[in-house]
């Protein structure tokens, strides 16, 4: 069994895996919101937000000793990334014989699309637009089944978005037509990009494309993973024109994601401008899937018996 730890801005994962003849079994999945990102415009993870990860790293610790898992890979990303007292972390983890690297945005959009690749509700038959936003960053992926065209990582996660745009509740018209602009000036290498490879299908992964496709199966009563633009736009209507209490109480919402999904939101939106497509497809599958991904094909270049 390995376990492996999604050190996220906004969410930090543990998924414990065995590996078998067909690929892998789960065997424990859980997510802890703990919002490192909180307050990182000065680089430096404030001691609230230490607490929260130290909480839920050593409750992961207690369920990899309880299974017994002897190798544990955690990766960081945004956060951990850009902040200058990321050692508070690291070197606890590294006393507890963890294997921690932190990553940089290309490295971090490779295992996102790796991830969904391992995603059997999803066929990448076309060239596709995978996007995953984090509370740091949010990662750009064009690619078809053979391989990755382009990629790239902007630092312009929800949770700077709207540190950044959402000061008010709803956010106001000027906040959002400074969030598009804004938008627009940073993405430049995106819009260039989808000119060029004209990818043909938009995959939203985890985060807060689980949170609408969450909305979406309880106002549809069904089990898919396709949103319409006609119906996502509906959810971004009422995302913009209420408050956090309304926001919360909507069926489907998950709770943690309540804060951050009006600015997360409005970056779909403005994706859905530049890019051609009737909708998306959501995959809840991300970078703790793509390592996965990878142990997968090592065992299997290796010659070793999965």
């Amino acid at each position: 069994m390995k376990a492996f730890i999604d050190l996220g801005t906004n969410t930090f994962h543990c998924k414990i895996v065995a590996f078998n003849s067909t690929g892998y079994n789960e065997i424990y999945y859980h997510k802890i919101f703990v919002k490192i990102g909180e307050g990182l415009s000065k680089k430096i993870l404030t001691d609230k937000a230490i607490q929260r990860a130290k909480t839920a790293l050593k409750y992961f610790r207690e369920k990899i000793e309880f299974y017994d898992v002897k190798e544990v890979l955690a990766i960081g990303t945004s956060a951990l990334r850009n902040a200058k007292n990321k050692d508070v972390l690291v070197t606890q983890l590294k006393e507890w014989n963890w294997n921690v690297d932190i990553i940089g945005g290309e490295r971090e959009a490779e295992l996102i699309f790796k991830g969904i690749l391992l995603d059997p509700k999803i066929s990448i038959s076309q060239v596709s637009l995978t996007m995953d936003i984090g509370g740091g960053s949010v990662e750009f992926i064009i690619a078809d089944q053979d391989k990755i065209k382009w990629s790239q990582s902007f630092e312009i996660g929800a949770q700077r978005l709207k540190d950044k745009f959402h000061t008010e509740d709803p956010i106001n018209n000027n906040s959002i037509k400074a969030l598009f602009e804004y938008l627009e000036t940073n993405l430049i290498p995106l819009k260039n990009a989808i000119q060029k490879y004209e990818p043909q299908i938009l995959i939203g992964s985890s985060g807060t494309f689980d949170t609408l496709l969450s909305i979406s199966r309880k106002a549809k009563k069904t089990q898919d993973n396709f949103l319409s633009n006609s119906e996502f736009l509906k959810f971004n209507h009422t995302f913009i024109n209420s408050n956090f209490s309304p926001r919360l109480k909507m069926k489907g919402m998950i709770s943690e994601r309540a804060e951050m999904i009006v600015t997360a939101s409005l970056l779909v939106h403005f994706i859905l401008k530049i890019l051609p497509v009737e909708g998306f497809y959501v995959s809840s599958n991300s970078l703790k899937e793509g390592l996965i991904f990878e142990e997968i094909q090592l065992i299997k270049t290796n010659g070793e018996t999965i």
